[in-house]
């Protein structure tokens, strides 16, 4: 009986270890890119719910978090303050196809604070997480923001 247990939980460790966890900005750029492409551009209200739909789709079929950025809970509903603050300037506007994110970062050695814009490389993203990401878009991605709500 042990030594089922112990294949159970090596095999577990296995499947941990070959999964990533992504920035939400990178995800966050995926969906509005991917979205952008199919003509059904999204707001910030949708990007936010969508990324909600996204984690919780990865702890379900995968066990492990898309990113490690907190979800926090707003007044219409959850939102990871990161990719709100990115895109807020678009208010209730939909989001066209974006090529980068703003990156703000402390180097602790200088004392400073160093802003960078990345650029984002589909190639970080694992094919089967793609295809997970790609199935909660598709479901989510024309739907109303309020309806999200």
């Amino acid at each position: 009986m042990w030594c089922i247990i112990k294949e159970i939980l090596k095999r577990e460790r296995e499947r941990i270890n070959m999964s990533k966890i992504y920035n939400v900005l990178d995800v966050s750029l995926y969906v509005v890119n991917y979205s952008a492409k199919k003509e059904t551009p999204i707001s910030n209200l949708q990007l936010q719910k969508i990324l909600y739909y996204i984690q919780a789709m990865f702890l379900v079929n995968k066990g492990v978090e898309c990113f490690k950025e907190d979800i926090v809970r707003w007044t219409y509903g959850p939102v990871v303050k990161e990719a709100y603050d990115e895109f807020r300037a678009y208010g209730n506007n939909k989001i066209p196809k974006e090529a980068q994110y703003s990156n703000i970062s402390f180097d602790n050695k200088t004392n400073n604070i160093k802003f960078e814009q990345k650029k984002l490389d589909e190639g970080v993203f694992l094919p089967e997480d793609i295809a997970l990401m790609n199935s909660v878009i598709e479901a989510y991605r024309n739907k109303e923001a309020f309806e999200l709500v």
